[in-house]
């Protein structure tokens, strides 16, 4: 009879032990020490916001990051751009001097997505999150792609004259430039 208790209580305890174990797991962050930081990320924070406000309107820090170099990465901050050095820890990434308040810091996600701590910067309540680009192009940078995306890229009509009976429809692509005047 009491080697029957001892191995319930041995199996009560157990099943304990493994709640209060599994009950941590769930809180344990993601491993992001393995995550690639390469290539150009923008600031999606600032273009969820564009639509509905005017660009020089909205705190900002910098608008793209590209990161080409192991230890360093350029900024675009619109008016001018700067390389700044960078160090790493597990999914923290430090950006050595890059304002006027020192270093700021990186938190790398999982999805290809960062949150740049800079709501002490901005003076907003939220920091800011950049996606990775997923452009395919050769050029310096890509915010403005994104912008134009957001802003200007669509189709439009066209105004036409009193005496014409046809409509006509401007289509603007993301790089800028016209595809074709369309005539209902």
């Amino acid at each position: 009879m009491k080697l029957g208790k001892y191995r319930i209580i041995v199996f009560l305890y157990s099943i304990i032990g493994l709640g209060i174990l599994g009950c941590g797991a769930g809180n344990r962050p993601v491993e992001t020490k393995n995550i690639e930081v390469h290539g150009h990320f923008v600031n999606m924070t600032f273009l969820d916001n564009i639509s509905d406000s005017l660009p020089g309107t909205i705190p900002v820090y910098c608008y793209e990051f590209n990161f080409s170099y192991k230890d360093s990465v350029d900024i675009n901050f619109g008016f001018e751009t700067a390389r700044f050095g960078t160090s790493r820890s597990g999914d923290t990434m430090i950006i050595k001097n890059a304002c006027n308040k020192g270093d700021l810091s990186i938190l790398l996600n999982p999805d290809s997505s960062f949150v740049l701590i800079d709501s002490a910067w901005t003076g907003l309540e939220v920091n800011s999150v950049f996606k990775k680009s997923e452009l395919i192009t050769k050029d310096e940078w890509h915010f403005d792609y994104y912008l134009n995306e957001q802003m200007i890229a669509g189709k439009y009509f066209v105004d036409a004259p009193p005496t014409s009976s046809q409509m006509s429809f401007l289509n603007l692509t993301l790089r800028g430039k016209s595809k074709a005047l369309i005539n209902l």
